[in-house]
């Protein structure tokens, strides 16, 4: 679930029910209801995988890949181990170079300027060139 107004969810639950006139219980598929804090809809991009898109979730203190193939992935959090710099500005456009100190699958919250929310990501790329689908790059308000 997520909301336009501003806030901090503290808290939700979540349930279900068997229909009776569909079986009830006995022919239901559904065993539990797991509840997620979403981050974000993200594309897991790897070979061989669905151009559906996915949740990064935080559960306590994880984050957590939900892919649409049943695949669950830990994130790791590399914010406070990752920088963010100034690389160029030429008039309006600036560069920033995000430097990290891990490769794979991370997470990284680096902490915004106010003139990124009024202008956004034209694009991220990679140290190897790989440029980085729009889906998995984002800027947000900090929590």
């Amino acid at each position: 679930m997520s909301c336009t107004l501003s806030g901090k969810f503290v808290e939700f639950k979540a349930g279900y029910f068997h229909s009776d006139e569909l079986g009830g219980q006995l022919t239901s598929l559904i065993q539990a209801v797991n509840t997620h804090f979403l981050v974000q809809d993200v594309l897991v991009d790897l070979p061989g995988r669905d151009s559906i898109r996915d949740f990064l979730a935080k559960d306590g203190g994880v984050y957590r890949v939900y892919e649409s193939e049943s695949v669950d992935t830990d994130v790791l959090d590399q914010s406070a181990f990752s920088s963010l710099n100034l690389k160029s500005q030429a008039g309006s456009e600036v560069a920033y170079t995000l430097f990290s100190s891990r490769d794979g699958r991370f997470y990284v919250c680096a902490t915004p300027r106010p003139a990124w929310r009024q202008q956004g990501l034209k694009e991220v790329i990679r140290s190897d060139g790989k440029r980085i689908k729009p889906d998995n790059a984002w800027l947000s308000r900090p929590v």
